[in-house]
């Protein structure tokens, strides 16, 4: 299957310095792969748990969760699932590691999901 991979360097305390945008009904082919740091110093991401939250246009709030790639490194990877690309509209979204007893989330930023032409009862011509 196509998939589309976006890396995004981003500092825990900051929001990713370029917008996001997908379209609606890109079910299971984004793919996120974020290297996280704190004031440049990449994140210890060593016994964590790390998720995704995101909040819809409806207010709902979903979340998955990520992969660890690089434990050492601060690189995780999101591939996101149909639930996200439901509805139209801007999405709310942060990063949340939880360790122990600790729980660090992420400066919360937006991914912009546009309506899509795409429908599987479209009648060909």
């Amino acid at each position: 299957m196509a998939s589309d991979i976006t890396t995004i360097k981003m500092d825990i305390n900051e929001v990713p310095p370029r917008p996001l945008v997908f379209k609606q009904k890109d079910n299971n082919s984004r793919v996120l792969i974020f290297e996280l740091t704190d004031d440049g110093v990449p994140l210890d991401l060593t016994d964590c748990n790390v998720s995704f939250f995101v909040k819809m246009p409806d207010e709902s709030v979903l979340y998955q969760r990520c992969e660890v790639i690089d434990e050492h490194y601060g690189q995780i990877r999101i591939s996101l699932s149909g639930g996200f690309f439901s509805m139209s509209g801007a999405i709310g979204c942060e990063i949340v590691i939880i360790s122990h007893n600790s729980v660090l989330s992420s400066r919360r930023f937006c991914i912009d999901i546009l309506p899509s032409l795409y429908d599987d009862e479209a009648q060909e011509v």
